[in-house]
């Protein structure tokens, strides 16, 4: 229940690097710094820079949209051998492709 409640409110698309590679993923959670404490738990993986966007209803069609694009600097799962500069880039560049038929998939629409 939980879950549906929290899909139903949109989620984020995170860019998180760790200084050697990219991971691109989204989390349904109020913030993504659980997501991060995870992470490196769980992965080892230590994030050093990250990048969060608001909250969109078409999170996980933004991080599909971004992994297709990155697919050629694919490394495994959700990392990618790209800058973060890089990562940060195609997220911003997918929302605005997405948003720019009139259609926002934000859940509180930037003024």
């Amino acid at each position: 229940m939980v879950a549906k409640l929290l899909t139903r409110n949109g989620g984020r698309v995170y860019v998180a690097s760790n200084g050697e590679k990219v991971k691109v993923g989204m989390s349904s959670r109020h913030k993504c710094i659980g997501r991060f404490t995870e992470l490196k738990k769980y992965e080892g993986f230590e994030v050093t820079e990250s990048y969060i966007t608001d909250r969109r209803y078409d999170f996980r069609l933004v991080e599909k949209m971004t992994h297709d694009r990155l697919s050629a600097h694919h490394l495994h799962g959700e990392y990618f051998d790209v800058t973060m500069d890089e990562g940060v880039r195609v997220v911003v560049s997918v929302m605005a492709e997405l948003d720019s038929n009139g259609f926002s998939g934000f859940v509180n629409p930037p003024k």
